[in-house]
């Protein structure tokens, strides 16, 4: 009697188990497939519809498990920046924080995404009239793309990280420029040329 009881309780559990996964593997094709829409309605550069497709993209992340940190990461930036894309900076600058708190959690100091996570804090900032943060976050950017341009195996990889150093160098050489720093200004243009060669 009891070997009968232990065989249908073990049944219940694998049975409530694939059902659990089904509903799991379902969850991230949903969002996967609402991802794509926010990425198609980006393209298209109609913000306001843009903001609300992906703000159901965000929404289909967060019901997403701790195990999918890299869709929900990336679910805040793409909303975030239909926000940024509508002068919307404080309202990016939440969602661009909250990406970048899920990305240290998985993330290293030479992976390129924790760089563009810090570039999209620096934008940010910047149109928020931060300079100063801004350049932070540019310089922790371009420091995180270095390491991950010297890690890269691949030509395409490494030309990819170096034109991010690039937008960050540039960056931080027009904020010296509206605040006048000339040394700064010239150090950062050595920088760009020594980037070139």
């Amino acid at each position: 009697m009891k070997c009968k009881y232990l065989v249908i309780a073990v049944s219940f559990l694998v049975c409530l188990s694939t059902a659990q996964g089904q509903k799991k593997d379902l969850g991230l094709q949903n969002y996967v497939a609402a991802e794509k829409k926010c990425h198609q309605s980006i393209d298209k550069e109609n913000w306001k519809v843009a903001e609300s497709i992906c703000k159901n993209a965000l929404a289909l992340a967060n019901r997403l498990t701790n195990e999918n940190k890299s869709e929900k990461m990336r679910a805040f930036e793409n909303y975030a920046f239909t926000l940024f894309s509508q002068y919307k900076f404080q309202l990016a600058l939440n969602n661009y924080t909250k990406a970048f708190e899920i990305g240290k959690t998985f993330l290293t100091e030479s992976d390129a995404a924790l760089g563009y996570a810090y570039f999209n804090l620096g934008r940010t900032n910047q149109g928020l009239s931060k300079p100063d943060k801004a350049v932070d976050y540019y310089q922790k950017a371009e420091q995180i793309y270095r390491v991950a341009y010297e890690k890269a195996n691949d030509a395409e990889l490494k030309t990819k990280h170096k034109e991010s150093i690039k937008r960050t160098l540039i960056l931080q050489k027009y904020i010296a420029g509206l605040l006048g720093d000339d040394s700064e200004f010239k150090e950062i243009e050595k920088k760009l040329a020594d980037l070139e060669n």
